[in-house]
C-alpha cells in the first residue's frame, strides 16, 4: 500500500483493505462474506464467511468459490489494471512555486456485471 493512492476493487475480487486506514467507498449491497479466518490476531466467526449466503447453501464451499470472479483475481497485471494514483490538476513544478499542491482522486464506476 502506498499512502494518498487508491485500487479500482470491483464486486468479487478478494480484497482486504491493509494495515493502513483506508477508505472504501462502495455501493450498498446485501452481499457479504468474510473470507479470513484471522485478522490482527483476532479470530473472525465463521458465520461471516456465510453471512448473506442463501440458507440452502450455507456449508457449500462450492458456492463460495462460485462468487469470486475469478478472471480479474488472477489477472498478470492486476496493478496496470486497478491502481489508482491521484493524478496532479496542473504540473508539479508550477504549483509548487505557486505554493501549493492539488490533485484530482477519482474512483472508478460501478461496474455491474449480470451473473448467470
Amino acid at each position: 500500500m502506498e499512502n494518498g493512492t487508491g485500487w479500482d476493487v470491483p464486486p468479487g475480487i478478494l480484497h482486504a483493505p491493509g494495515s493502513l486506514c483506508t477508505y472504501e467507498p462502495q455501493k450498498a449491497s446485501d452481499v457479504f462474506a468474510m473470507y479470513q479466518s484471522l485478522v490482527n490476531n483476532v479470530i473472525i466467526p465463521e458465520e461471516l464467511l456465510w453471512k448473506n449466503t442463501p440458507q440452502d447453501k450455507i456449508g457449500n464451499y462450492e458456492h463460495l468459490l462460485e462468487v469470486i470472479d475469478w478472471a480479474p483475481n488472477v489477472d498478470p497485471d492486476f496493478v496496470q489494471n486497478h491502481f489508482m494514483r491521484p493524478k496532479p490538476v496542473r504540473p508539479i513544478e508550477e504549483m509548487k512555486q505557486d505554493g501549493y499542491s492539488e490533485n484530482w482522486i477519482c474512483y472508478k464506476m460501478l461496474r455491474i456485471v449480470p451473473r448467470n
